[in-house]
């Protein structure tokens, strides 16, 4: 039994937040080193790599044959290119503002022949060069903690509500805010990061960056219609997802996804079965 995970939770339920969110201190993360970092976390046996694995099923699960897909802060643009590589039928656009992130997300597009996907820099608040009503699937993993304050991300998601077709499926994955900066340590000292200080120190600000589940709830009704939920971790919102998907079935895609899980180490499995359980406890259940 984890007795930091149970008293972590009676601290989220019972107590009273003791720390207001703070910008991170890279609002873009041009570090080269904690691009390399980043990157290395969500390759196939990486730290992030039972997390970006359940987030992927999940998207994927929204797609149909010539799809256009928006990536909101894509980052390195690992996790793009794996559900690019297992949806060659649909078109695929990362924006960042990061242009090493983006730099490095070209090389690994490249480095897997894909030429369903492109990348642009792009501010995500403002999405100048993206028309009305033009996408299908827009998608957004661990991008919106980096905005400086509420204001940009009630813009986000006006952007969000412009953008998407009538009928357009969201799928955006965070971190929500917790109440005590003792949470926020042990969620970091029980993440498995220890081994890369850079993810770990990364994984602390995030943390500390996050919007709440309240200011998440504010955005979507104001910017969305009722179809758009906010679903988190119960107890202690470490994980938040915004959505309003409905699962597509695809036995081939089910298939591979199930592969991709069989290949994950231990730990890995162990993080995709804890975010799957706790998420459908909140109902997330597509």
């Amino acid at each position: 039994m984890d007795i930091g995970l149970i008293k972590t939770a009676y601290r989220e339920l019972l107590g009273h937040s003791d720390f207001v969110r703070e910008a991170e201190p890279e609002l873009i993360m041009d570090n080269i080193p904690a691009v390399e970092a980043y990157t290395e976390g969500g390759k196939d046996s990486g730290t992030l790599s039972g997390t970006y694995l359940y987030h992927l099923s999940k998207t994927c699960s929204l797609l149909s044959p010539n799809d256009r897909v928006l990536d909101l802060g894509c980052g390195s643009g690992i996790l793009l290119s794996m559900i690019a590589q297992l949806n060659p039928q649909c078109q695929f656009l990362g924006v960042d503002l990061s242009l090493p992130m983006l730099e490095k997300a070209k090389k690994i597009s490249n480095d897997k022949g894909l030429f369903n996907i492109s990348f642009r820099e792009e501010d995500i608040c403002q999405l100048s060069t993206i028309k009305d009503n033009s996408i299908d699937v827009l998608c957004s993993s661990m991008a919106l903690h980096h905005l400086p304050d509420l204001h940009h991300l009630n813009e986000t998601f006006k952007q969000i509500s412009r953008a998407l077709k009538p009928g357009g499926f969201l799928y955006i994955n965070d971190f929500g805010k917790l109440k005590k900066e003792k949470s926020i340590d042990y969620f970091v000292s029980r993440s498995g990061l220890e081994q890369n200080s850079i993810l770990a120190k990364d994984y602390y600000y995030s943390l500390k960056a996050a919007f709440s589940i309240e200011e998440f709830k504010k955005v979507v009704s104001d910017n969305l219609s009722s179809d758009f939920k906010v679903f988190s971790t119960p107890i202690s919102p470490v994980s938040v997802v915004i959505t309003n998907g409905k699962k597509k079935k695809n036995n081939s895609l089910d298939n591979s996804i199930s592969k991709m899980y069989q290949r994950l180490p231990k730990d890995r499995k162990s993080d995709f079965n804890q975010l799957k359980l706790f998420l459908r406890i909140s109902g997330l259940n597509f």
